[in-house]
């Protein structure tokens, strides 16, 4: 029967707490219940009572914060004995309240209360733990992981957009570094670089190479008569005609100013020279303005298997030259 009673007078002092502090809403009345050694936790970040007057300060401002009644309904009650003058309740409860006119339901609140008796017998208020259920995640998640998820998810997306448009940045930073900007063709650096690398594949596998180095015939009078604006816009066409004209396997570059290189892997000399034949046509067939034809000279080698790339260029460039020499707008052979 001692049993039953402290567990009901636990009960009691817990109904009592209740009575003062949300329905009465008395802050004197419910200080009174309070342990001198009263601590505790409630729903807000700064809501942490590790004394009784930071308790008191904390009960202060809530009951000032709402003043109004405090209507509850208790889902779950539970009460333990947890030694002689000691217990401590579990309850679940539904409250309403009304805070700057305006209606307020927190569901399913939880609050863990210890009591204490003092030494005239009156049960106190020793330790209190207010928490509010969230339901940023399941019903059944002690974590947020369904949240947790969903962001995860976002995130993922966010950095496989990011790392595209990063990729994609980065390609178009490739592009630029390789790109002769007026032409659209290759530039001079790539243009090198495809050269060393079919050098290399040509000494490996001994198969031919050959290179076709050709240069715009009397540009400059273009530039000096009719502006720099049309120079500019016969060289871009150029690109684009070099650039159809050429096979598949073949890579047009612009060398520098008016001069530009094609590279010809699997290409005996024959066969390149048949190429600059067919491009110096088209070049002079091509529709490049009213009362404005453009020829080229060309000049043409095929790689020996001592060539560097600076002495294939070169002998190239030297039959340009020659081509110059004889009279322009014609193919020479180094």
């Amino acid at each position: 029967m001692k049993a039953v009673a402290s567990i009901q007078e636990i009960k009691q002092a817990f109904y009592h707490y209740l009575e003062a502090y949300f329905t009465e809403r008395n802050l004197e009345g419910t200080l009174k219940l309070l342990s001198p050694h009263m601590t505790g936790f409630g729903t807000a970040l700064d809501e942490r009572g590790d004394d009784i007057e930071a308790s008191r300060l904390l009960y202060e401002r809530d009951i000032s914060q709402a003043p109004n009644r405090i209507e509850y309904t208790i889902n779950f009650l539970e009460c333990q004995q947890l030694g002689p003058g000691m217990g401590l309740v579990r309850a679940e409860l539904d409250m309403h309240t009304q805070i700057l006119n305006q209606e307020l339901t927190l569901l399913n609140a939880r609050m863990t209360a210890l009591f204490c008796v003092d030494e005239n017998g009156k049960w106190l208020l020793e330790h209190q733990h207010l928490s509010q259920p969230t339901n940023a995640h399941g019903e059944t998640e002690a974590y947020p992981i369904k949240e947790l998820e969903e962001r995860a998810m976002v995130l993922e997306r966010l950095v496989g957009e990011r790392t595209q448009e990063l990729q994609d940045a980065h390609d178009r930073l490739e592009r630029l570094s390789i790109t002769d900007v007026l032409t659209g063709i290759y530039n001079r650096t790539k243009g090198d670089e495809v050269l060393e690398q079919e050098l290399s594949r040509s000494r490996r596998y001994r198969s031919p190479l050959s290179v076709i180095l050709l240069d715009l015939d009397n540009f400059k009078k273009i530039n000096d008569t009719l502006g720099h604006g049309t120079g500019d816009e016969v060289l871009r066409r150029v690109g684009g005609v070099l650039n159809q004209g050429v096979r598949d396997s073949d890579v047009a570059a612009r060398w520098g100013g008016e001069e530009f290189l094609i590279v010809c892997p699997e290409c005996e000399l024959g066969a390149a020279v048949e190429l600059a034949e067919r491009l110096r046509l088209l070049l002079e067939g091509h529709s490049f303005g009213p009362g404005l034809v453009i020829q080229a000279s060309f000049g043409v080698a095929q790689a020996r298997p001592e060539d560097t790339r600076e002495s294939l260029v070169d002998r190239a460039d030297k039959a340009l030259y020659r081509a110059k020499h004889h009279g322009r707008n014609r193919v020479e052979i180094a």
